[in-house]
């Protein structure tokens, strides 16, 4: 299988991690993202897989988690997945703090640094800088990962999601006092 083209990405911490999850694709042989898709399990569709190399925004950590794992687990010579799963997981964290919000976003837009450190914690997405202000962006990238997961959607499940993030209290404070 052919390697996958890399996106044009300016140097920086998401280029770095880009460059390393080639490297890693390349050690593993360079498997199709539809064999990657059957290697875990069916819980990331083989277009996110694939997207996650060729895009030039940063993957969710949910489809990084579960490809570096198997790409480990299939390179040569062979890497214990638990420790490249942690490498990715530090290179995810800089990427992410990196990405820049767009021109014009405010303040009370933007996350201070701890909320940014919690925010990569959690292993939040990257498509909006104001989501932790919002709850109905945290529910609804919830319920997407959850459905992306292939996971169930239903409201005990989102909640335990959201309480597994640790967002639930707030989630659940802001829509009450908005509802009111």
């Amino acid at each position: 299988m052919p390697q996958w083209l890399r996106p044009k990405l300016p140097e920086g911490p998401v280029r770095t991690f880009n460059r390393e999850l080639h490297a890693l694709h390349r050690q593993a042989g360079y498997p199709s993202s539809r064999k990657l898709y059957l290697a875990v399990g069916k819980v990331v569709s083989h277009t996110n897989i694939h997207h996650a190399f060729i895009k030039p925004t940063l993957p969710s950590w949910g489809v990084v988690e579960v490809v570096v794992e198997q790409l480990a687990l299939q390179a040569r010579p062979r890497r214990v997945a638990e420790t490249e799963v942690n490498r990715f997981k530090a290179l995810w964290d800089e990427a992410h703090a990196s990405v820049a919000y767009p021109p014009g976003a405010g303040d009370s837009e933007r996350p201070t640094p701890s909320q940014q450190g919690a925010e990569s914690e959690r292993g939040r997405s990257t498509s909006l800088p104001g989501a932790l202000l919002n709850p109905n962006r945290l529910i609804h990238e919830a319920i997407m990962d959850l459905y992306n997961a292939g996971r169930a959607v239903g409201v005990p499940q989102v909640a335990a999601e959201l309480e597994r993030r640790g967002q639930l209290e707030f989630c659940v404070a802001r829509t009450t006092c908005s509802s009111a």
